[in-house]
């Protein structure tokens, strides 16, 4: 909650009274902005650090989970359905989609680790500038990978109801 509120301070204070240009975000920066930035650069560079930390554990464990949703539960369905001459084009049309947000998913998350840990490794004494522009550009990308996640999660609950429609629709009682 601190780390928030020490992003958002920072944020807030940079964007609220708007003059040293951000380099390609067009935004502009006044004294008493990158003043701001370098008065609280160590804090806000120590909350990046565990925010960095805290992101890695969950990338692992979210990938980790998506993999297996793939690889136990959606190819070996698919295959079964395959194999019994079944219709589960349904089924496997979700899959591809959800491997192809995966692998964005994945994509997405290593360009967001590096410009966090780019973030982390600027000298925000000495650039500010450069400081503020990769920490915004590290907050699209974290919205960029909040979006990926919704979108897989929505890709499973997608496969769990069209499941349901097929396991609905070829049950022995249907036959």
């Amino acid at each position: 909650m601190y780390k928030k509120l020490i992003i958002s301070a920072l944020v807030c204070a940079i964007v609220v009274s708007p003059c040293v240009r951000a380099e390609g975000t067009g935004l502009l920066l006044n004294d008493d902005q990158v003043s701001a930035i370098r008065a609280n650069c160590q804090e806000v560079q120590s909350t990046l650090t565990r925010l960095h930390s805290n992101d890695a554990l969950l990338r692992i464990n979210l990938a980790q989970q998506y993999d297996v949703i793939a690889a136990r539960l959606m190819a070996p369905l698919n295959s079964r359905i395959a194999l019994n001459k079944l219709d589960g084009l349904d089924l496997a049309k979700t899959t591809v989609d959800y491997n192809a947000e995966r692998a964005v998913f994945v994509e997405a998350y290593k360009v967001y680790e590096q410009t966090v840990t780019s973030a982390i490794q600027t000298n925000c004494q000495d650039q500010p500038v450069m400081f503020y522009d990769t920490v915004v550009r590290a907050k699209d990308l974290r919205t960029q990978l909040r979006n990926s996640i919704q979108k897989l999660n929505a890709y499973i609950k997608q496969y769990s109801d069209q499941f349901e429609l097929f396991a609905t629709r070829n049950s022995p009682r249907e036959r």
